[in-house]
Formats: structure tokens, C-alpha cells, sequence
């Protein structure tokens, strides 16, 4: 792998988070003439003929990732996406399931599934849905969703048992930032710190789980847990990623109290 080849990977992937369709393309062609066979240029090929709704391009470029590098949850969950957007939907509900059980924590394998479900049978199949990747499949993310749908229903007693029994396990920064999001919108900044605090590194998490726990941590009082958190990011992260004085005017602001 070149430094060239990175360097294009992630301007497609940039162009792609920017909708910039055309641009992926154009830097797509320049990828696969640098390294055309690799599992990363096939899948992100799929990718972006999938958004150019050439769906059979798309099709073949993730058939091809899979024939050559094996079954892989990415590969097989935007190979889903290309059977549900053609009508086949018992092909993609089953390709799903295959990713889900090389990785039942995939995001976008766990979203699409359980959003498969929903529409198929409403609430309750959404519901079912999640229960099974859970239970069946080990998936924490399922977990969190479902402590998510509790905490909607005003249940927090089982909110809290099942984001127990999801900290049993390693939690990925996906988990975590879902955790994060989720309990400090409510309100419920001591469970942040009782799931998050003592779990989040800014060398391997998203930044915004660093933003999530700062915010937590500032409006439950602990306003030197939320410094330390912030120091830390600034230490781990490119410079400019952490807009320091803001967030110590924020939590400067924020209630003292004691941690």
C-alpha cells in the first residue's frame, strides 16, 4: 500500500462523508490504477458505484472483495444494500445476517437489519429484531439500542441492566458514543461517568466521545474530571482538533459542585 493510495483512500472517503458523488468518482479512478486489486479499493469501488445507483458495478466490485479476500462483514453488508435496492430482499436479509454473525457489532449491519425488521413489522418488529442480535447474535450495540428504547419507554430499570450487561464486554467507540449521546441528553450525566469515564481513551475513541464526557462531567459538577478529560484529548489529538478555550469557558460556566 502507497503513501499515494492512502492519501487518495481518504480523500474518497472525505468526498463521500461530503456527498461530493462526482469527486469520489474521479478520485476513484486515479485509486484503481494505483492499486486496483486491494480489499480496501474493491469495497470502496462497490461504495461509490452503489451511490452513482450503477448497481451492478457496485455488485460485482463487492463480489470480488469477497471471492478474493473471504467473507467479510463490510463487503457482505454493502452487498445487502445492493440486493435491497433492487428488490431483493430475502437476498439482502440473509447476506445481513451472515456479516452479523462475523461481527454482530458492525453499525451499519446492526442498523440496516433492524430497520429491515421495522418496516417488515413496525415497533415490535424493531423490537424482535434487536432482541435477537442481542440475545442470538452477543451484539452489545443491540444491547444499547434496546436500552435506548427502554429508557424512551420511561423503564430505566432495564435501561441500566442492559447497559450493565453491554460493560461486561469491551465497548467500541461506537458503543460508547452511542452510551455517551444517549444518557447525557437525558439528563443521566452520572451514568455517563459510571460507563464512560473510566472506558474512554482519545488515542482509540471518536473525539466525540471525549465532547460527550467533558460535556457530562462539566454538568454534573466535576468540573477537574472535565479539565483532565479535555487536557487529555488536547495531548492525543492533532493540534486543532480541540477547541480548548470554548470548552473551558463552557466549563468554567458549567454548576461547581463536587465530583
Amino acid at each position: 500500500m502507497s503513501h499515494a493510495a492512502d492519501q487518495l483512500y481518504q480523500q474518497i472517503l472525505e468526498a463521500l462523508r461530503n456527498q461530493n458523488i462526482f469527486g469520489a468518482n474521479q478520485l476513484l479512478a486515479a485509486l484503481l490504477a494505483a492499486e486496483p486489486d486491494s480489499y480496501r479499493t474493491l469495497v470502496i469501488a462497490g461504495v461509490v458505484r452503489f451511490h452513482l445507483y450503477d448497481y451492478a458495478g457496485a455488485e460485482r466490485h463487492f463480489e470480488q472483495a469477497l471471492q478474493d479476500y473471504g467473507p467479510a462483514p463490510e463487503a457482505l453488508t454493502n452487498l445487502s444494500k445492493v440486493y435491497l435496492a433492487t428488490s431483493r430482499e430475502s437476498a439482502g436479509l440473509e447476506t445481513l445476517r451472515k456479516a452479523l454473525k462475523i461481527d454482530p457489532n458492525q453499525f451499519a449491519a446492526v442498523v440496516s437489519y433492524a430497520k429491515l425488521l421495522e418496516e417488515a413489522n413496525g415497533s415490535a418488529g424493531l423490537v424482535a429484531a434487536l432482541v435477537e442480535l442481542a440475545e442470538d447474535f452477543g451484539s452489545c450495540l443491540a444491547k444499547l439500542y434496546l436500552a435506548r428504547h427502554a429508557l424512551d419507554e420511561g423503564d430505566e430499570e432495564r435501561a441500566l441492566a442492559l447497559y450493565e450487561n453491554a460493560a461486561d464486554g469491551e465497548l467500541s467507540s461506537d458503543a460508547l458514543l452511542m452510551i455517551s449521546g444517549d444518557l447525557g441528553a437525558r439528563g443521566r450525566h452520572d451514568w455517563v461517568r459510571r460507563f464512560v469515564a473510566d472506558r474512554y481513551d482519545p488515542e482509540r475513541h471518536s473525539p466525540d466521545v471525549g465532547v460527550n464526557l467533558v460535556t457530562s462531567l462539566a454538568a454534573s459538577g466535576d468540573r477537574q474530571g472535565a479539565v483532565d478529560v479535555l487536557q487529555a484529548m488536547v495531548r492525543a489529538l492533532p493540534p486543532g482538533t480541540v477547541d480548548m478555550a470554548s470548552f473551558e469557558a463552557f466549563i468554567a460556566s458549567s454548576p461547581a459542585g463536587s465530583a
